[in-house]
This record gives C-alpha cells, structure tokens and sequence, in this order.
C-alpha cells in the first residue's frame, strides 16, 4: 500500500496551467486511461486506471487532475515514488472507508483519507494528464470540469450513471477520450462504458481489453457480473481451447479425487480416470494474481503427472466445467519451459508458489439465516488461488475414510476439500509413483474443534455441503490444501 499527495494550486497558476493543456497529444509517453470509475454508497468509492501497453509504465510524470462541482480543475494529485503500472495492468486507488466485504484494501495500490481524488461525488470529473516539461497533455476525462450537472450524468441510455453506480469500461476501448463527456456516448451503443450497480467492486483490479493476450483471466472473467454461482458455467469461453504459459503450483502427484483401477487384476494400481492440478499464469507477476489461477483436470493423467510444483510449462488448454466447478481441459502435449528453483530466467516467477493471504469472508459470506455462500462478487479473483487463511477456528469436524472440517474466520465459513492423497484415509493403495498414505505414514486427523489454526490451500467450487449449511441455490468456495510436508516417491 503506498502513500500519496495531493497538490493544491492557486488561481494564479491554474490560469496558466489551463493554457498548456493539449488533449491527445503525442507528447504522452503512453495513452493511460481509465478503466473503472466506482461511486458507491457512502465512501465507497475507488478509480482504476489500466496500461495498454506491453511495457510498464512509471507514474512519476502523471496526475490525476480534479473539479468539483464545475469548478474547473483545482486539485491535482500525484502519485508515490517508484509508482507505475504492469503491461496491461492496472493501479488501483480507493478510499479508506470502503466496506472490507466489497474490496480487500491489501489489493489496492493507495487507500487514501479524505481529501482525495477517490473522494468524488457524481458530479465530479477526474482526468489523467502527463506533464512533460512545461507540456500537459490530457489523455482522459471523466465527466465535465466547468459546468455542474446538478448531481451526476447520463452514460449512454442510463441516466445518473456517475452517481451510486460502477462504471467499467468496455473491453474493446484501447486508449482514452479527451472529449468533455465523450466517452459517456448518446446510448449504450456508442458510450465507452458499462454500468453496472450500486457497490460492484467484483472487477476492480483485472481489466478485461481486447489488445491484451490471453491469459488465465480471461477464463475467470465475465463481462457481465455474476448475480449466482448458478451461473457460472455460463462463462462466454466455455469450450474454447487457448495456449498460455503458467506455474504448476500443486503436486500433481498429490491429487487423489479419482478413483484407482488395477486394469490387469495383478494387485497392483495401473490407472486412474484423471489428475486435478493447479497452476497460475505467469503474467500474475506483471498484471497481478487476481484471477490468474485456475484448476486443471485432465483424463489423460500422463499428460500431466510428470511435472512438479515449480515447474513453468506452456499448455493448450480448454475452458471446461462440472457442474460449477471450471476447470481447463488439456488439449495437446503440455510444454515444460523450466522450473522457477533452477532456472535464473524463471526465479521471477517463483513468487507465485507462496499462498496468498485472504480472510475467509472475501471467499464465502455468511448469511442472515447462518447459511453461507460463495462471495460470487469476488468469485473471478480468488477462483483457483492458492490462498492462505491466517488464526481459523475448526469447526464442524467428522473423522474417517474421508474427514470433513471447516474453517471459521471474520463471521465466515468455509470448508475443506480433499483433493489431495494426503488428506483423505481411503486411498490405500493408488498409482505406485503418487503421494498416498501407506506404510507407517499415519491417518490423517483434522484439527480438534475449537483450534486455532493457520491453512494454505486452493480455491474452488467443487458442490461440498457435508453440514447442509450452504444457502439454497448457491454454492460455496472450498478450500483444497494439497501438501503436508509428506512426499512418497515409488514407495519411499
């Protein structure tokens, strides 16, 4: 989280800065612009300007200039040394009061006090400018400097639209618009934006555009906003194959879902029906982890079960689902680049092994009746994610051939999956080379109700109800950890 500034300027000198103004200019080193605008209830309020480009752009020459109320452009705020945006990222800057439920502040890259550029109201305009020498070129506006609308403006066919709504812009917007009111259009057709409702805080930090390549987003991703897990599998890719290059950040060998077959009747295990692997794109570096993980289950297991976490491996893959769990499919022989612990070239990536650290009720929210659900507001960030939930209590737990726990943490639940050999006691004997418990390696016993507990595992909507807790209708995010520091190799 990084500090900021905001500058006042005097009259004086805002009379002379008006005149250098050009709009569009070249002499923008890069066309930022705005690709969220979040005017909510209360202070709940945020801004998120996106990068088009494959490069990385500093903030040191850019602004966010300011008016209220028609006033014309008074404030001007700067952003933190050594501030800058990925290649085809975003920068993220909210108030201090938005609602911990809506949005994470450990995600935004500054969470400001009042006064603020993020301190709008909808009849407010923000723009970004850049300030070469004594140039200023403006490369995006929002709204109208110089004339008050009363309290907000239309955007396309909705009317009020900056006022207790979330703005994003359409995907297909590759730089922005230096018309007063421009890029609001005259209907839905020709305006830059979508409006969506009140407190939508489920896009902010991964904007979808046309020009960016592929990745793991791009799956987790929907142009229209979930309202139910029951929608899910609805996604615009479904069935659609595309390549991508990722980190292997579970133990394929660890992954125990399927049931074992000894095809050959010799008392030996010699196959399984599919492998369930999770890796995250590698592109999570530049633009950021949100949304950049997702689940592979491939029926082929061979395809798959020779890598290890770690491993950066190019895939074909497709957009598949189970009910509402997504999942990618691998289409074609998967492409190992190398391995982020012995490679120079790819220890850049090897951050992206560490779990991400979350509270439970930014993944699953509790609701009136006790009954929980998946947080579908924040369903396109976390699905996938290695995540790390820190100080849960264990609830809810049942022992045997398959234990049952959940975990509890700020008025929310969520409960473990086993996914993985280790955490399951029915898998006595499964593929030789896999990481099962055999031998002296004991049972696995959850943690006793009541304890305290800190757990790293993946996320994601597999159907697990074992309570009957989860809300009519709904799903609920599962927790999958995969390792547990036990690692057989051919029986040893």
């Amino acid at each position: 989280m990084l500090k900021a500034t905001i500058n006042r300027i005097s009259i004086a000198a805002l009379t002379v800065f008006a005149i250098l103004f050009s709009f569009g200019s070249v002499n923008a080193q890069e066309n930022l612009f705005f690709s969220e605008y979040i005017e909510g209830s209360g202070n709940n309020k945020a801004l998120e300007i996106f990068n088009p480009t494959a490069a990385p752009v500093s903030l040191e020459n850019y602004q966010i200039a300011q008016s209220s109320n028609g006033n014309g452009w008074a404030f001007y705020h700067s952003f933190p040394a050594e501030a800058s945006i990925p290649p085809y990222g975003t920068y993220v800057i909210m108030t201090d009061q938005v609602d911990p439920s809506l949005f994470n502040a450990a995600n935004a890259n500054e969470v400001m006090g009042f006064p603020s550029p993020v301190h709008h109201n909808g009849d407010d305009a923000r723009a970004i400018i850049y300030i070469a020498g004594a140039d200023t070129t403006v490369l995006d506006i929002i709204g109208d400097p110089d004339n008050d609308p009363g309290s907000s403006w239309a955007v396309g066919d909705s009317a009020g639209a900056t006022a207790n709504r979330t703005l994003v812009r359409k995907s297909s917007i590759a730089s922005g618009n230096t018309t007063i009111l421009g890029s609001f259009g005259t209907d839905d057709a020709t305006s830059e934006w979508m409006v969506n409702p009140q407190n939508d805080f489920s896009n902010l930090g991964m904007h979808s555009f046309d020009g960016t390549p592929f990745s793991i987003r791009d799956f987790n991703y929907y142009p229209t906003p979930l309202e139910s897990t029951a929608d899910i599998n609805t996604h615009p890719l479904r069935d659609s194959t595309r390549t991508f290059t990722a980190v292997v950040t579970s133990y394929p060998k660890s992954s125990g879902l399927a049931t074992p077959t000894d095809t050959d009747n010799d008392g030996t295990i010699d196959d399984i029906s599919r492998v369930h692997v999770f890796i995250t794109d590698t592109a999570a570096i530049a633009r950021g982890r949100e949304g950049m993980s997702i689940q592979i289950v491939e029926g082929d297991y061979e395809l798959i079960e020779g890598f290890t976490r770690g491993d950066v491996v190019t895939f074909t893959g497709r957009l598949t689902f189970f009910n509402s769990t997504v999942q990618a499919t691998v289409d074609e022989d998967a492409i190992l680049v190398g391995n982020v612990n012995n490679d120079a070239a790819l220890a850049k990536y090897a951050p992206l092994l560490d779990p991400w650290e979350v509270t439970v009720d930014e993944i699953n929210t509790l609701s009136e009746d006790g009954t929980h659900a998946a947080n579908v507001a924040n369903y396109s960030k976390y699905n996938g994610a290695y995540v790390k939930v820190m100080g849960a209590t264990v609830s809810n737990v049942s022992t045997g051939a398959r234990p049952n726990w959940a975990l509890n943490n700020n008025g929310s639940r969520i409960y473990i999956y086993d996914t993985s050999l280790r955490f399951r006691n029915d898998r006595v004997a499964y593929l030789p080379s896999f990481n099962y418990r055999r031998g002296e390696d004991p049972e696995f016993v959850p943690p006793a109700p009541g304890s305290v507990v800190d757990m790293s595992g993946f996320v994601n909507i597999v159907g697990d109800d074992p309570d009957g807790n989860v809300t009519a209708g709904e799903q609920a995010f599962s927790i999958n950890p995969m390792e547990d520091g036990i690692l057989w190799l051919n029986g040893t």
